[in-house]
């Protein structure tokens, strides 16, 4: 999907950003509670993206082990912000019990240079997911 979302930037350039959503804390969740319960986790992190009734330009998928991906297209910085809060909002009442909430970092990267590849684009996102930059 981001393969097409790219070529479609190289034609004709656009709004287009991804998100990296990493849970980071989904090991220590798995070692003290068991695997089960770490995919469970992880599912109410996926439930939790559905009830925020993304629209035809926000496209979500898994990624990686404890993490997922959010494609944005044809939107503003704005409206970015705006997503960004609610997906913190929501996130961070997610907890695996009353003691152990569930952590999360996001990581944002407008895509800005044709000339990069995906791999390079997932990359410089990832890198902002670990300095924690968001918009």
């Amino acid at each position: 999907m981001l393969d097409d979302k790219i070529s479609e930037y190289a034609s004709n350039p656009f709004d287009l950003y991804i998100i990296l959503l990493s849970i980071k804390n989904i090991k220590q969740i798995s070692d003290i509670y068991g695997i089960i319960e770490g995919e469970k986790a992880i599912t109410k992190v996926a439930e939790s993206l559905e009830h925020l009734n993304l629209q035809n330009n926000y496209h979500v998928a898994r990624y990686n082990s404890g993490g997922f991906i959010i494609v944005c297209e044809y939107i503003g910085e704005q409206e970015l912000k705006d997503f960004c809060n609610k997906t913190r909002s929501i996130l961070n009442k997610l907890s695996v019990d009353d003691e152990l909430k569930i952590q999360y970092g996001l990581g944002v990267k407008k895509y800005e240079n044709p000339n990069i590849s995906v791999n390079e684009f997932l990359m410089q996102a990832d890198a902002n997911l670990y300095l924690g930059k968001t918009i």
